[in-house]
Order: structure tokens, then C-alpha cells, then sequence
């Protein structure tokens, strides 16, 4: 698997949050707008909130990175991811566990260091560096897909088979299932991994519903 360009990252809110929300991506492009969207199956399973069935999307560009907000009706739990310019900062348990997920799905450390490891996340397509820093966390902290704030981040690949690499006790890979957004026909899964604090969303264009296994 290749990483053909990042995507974007999701915040999430809850929607009596909305016009807060909007306003502070105000400096940025709104590219599109879907309202009432209903939640994958393969979504929902990664939810606190599993009864929340749809969801609104405004699509943000610039800024550094793409930005897809997500608001539902209520969200409970609180992600630690930080983002800046160009670097998301995530967090994990245990690196070399951790380093060794990524290498079975063909991503590769920019750069190791003694509490935390950089990943490249710009793809071979890709226009700009987008940096993912990962740093040694001592307390664990389940994350769910509706937690609130920054969170899940979208990659487009040119395959999902390695994924099924992935598949044990400690990594929850979903079934794909086929999505339409702005006109878009396209394949996704999601990557949950129990060391860490993010979670993935692996994006190819669309061939339709199957499943790994």
C-alpha cells in the first residue's frame, strides 16, 4: 500500500457548537457543505454515541491542511490530538509496537527519536509535507471516532489489501464500504489501533462494498 496524498483531518463538534465552530474556520475555503449524512456501518462501530445515526460535513481547505468538520448532535469524550501548520501530534503507548504496524502497511519513519518517532504523510502525489509526530504517552486513553476535536485522519491510497496485515488483538480494521461525497465515488475503512491516540481513514476510488477476510 501507497500512500497516494493526504487527505484531510476531522474535527468533530457537536452541533449546539455550530456557528462557534464555523466562525473559527472562517479564514479558510469552504469547499463543500452535506447535511445530515447517514454514518457507515463501519463508522458507527467506532463511536461512543453508537445511537447517532447522521451527521453534518463542512469541508474546509487551506490553512495548512484540509479540514473535514463533523458535528453531531452530542459528543462525550475529548481527543488529544494538537495540530499546527503543517504536523499533527499524536500519541502512543508503546513506539515500537506501534513503528511495526506501520511498516506492515508500507509507512515508514522520517525520523526516530528516543521519546517519539515522525512520519511523512504527503504521499507521492502529494504537494506539500504533511508531517504526523507521535510521542511516547505513560497513560492509555481509548479514542473514539466522535470524540470532540481533532481526530481521524484521511489518507488516499492506491490499495487497502495490506490492511488485512493488520487484523489482531490490538488493531480493529473495518470492513470497506463504498461512500458518495461531493460527487466523489469512493472506497473507505478505518484503522484503529489500541496504542494510539488517532485513528486512520484509508480512502481508494470506489469498486464497491467487500471485505477483507
Amino acid at each position: 500500500m501507497r500512500i497516494i496524498r493526504f487527505d484531510h483531518i476531522s474535527y468533530i463538534a457537536a452541533n449546539k457548537e455550530k456557528e462557534n465552530i464555523l466562525s473559527s474556520f472562517a479564514e479558510r475555503k469552504l469547499k463543500f457543505v452535506e447535511i445530515k449524512i447517514e454514518n457507515l456501518n463501519s463508522k458507527q462501530m467506532l463511536m461512543r454515541k453508537k445511537d447517532q445515526k447522521k451527521h453534518d460535513l463542512y469541508f474546509f481547505e487551506g490553512g495548512g491542511m484540509d479540514v473535514e468538520v463533523i458535528f453531531y448532535d452530542d459528543v462525550s469524550g475529548k481527543s488529544d490530538i494538537r495540530l499546527d501548520t503543517d504536523t499533527i501530534y499524536a500519541e502512543c503507548m508503546d513506539l515500537e509496537r506501534t513503528a511495526s504496524y506501520f511498516q506492515k502497511i508500507g509507512i515508514a519513519a522520517e525520523k526516530r527519536f528516543r521519546q517519539g518517532m515522525v512520519y511523512n504523510l504527503k504521499g507521492w502525489l502529494g504537494k506539500k509535507d504533511t508531517w504526523l509526530e507521535i510521542q511516547k504517552q505513560t497513560k492509555f486513553q481509548e479514542v473514539f471516532l466522535d470524540d470532540e476535536g481533532y481526530g481521524c485522519v484521511a489518507l488516499l491510497v492506491d490499495s487497502l489489501s495490506d490492511l488485512r496485515n493488520l487484523s489482531d488483538e490490538r488493531n480493529l480494521v473495518t470492513r470497506v464500504e463504498p461512500i458518495n461525497i461531493y460527487q466523489r465515488h469512493l472506497d473507505v475503512c478505518f484503522w484503529k489501533n489500541m496504542d494510539l491516540n488517532i485513528i486512520f481513514e484509508f480512502i481508494t476510488a470506489g469498486k464497491g462494498q467487500y471485505e477483507f477476510y
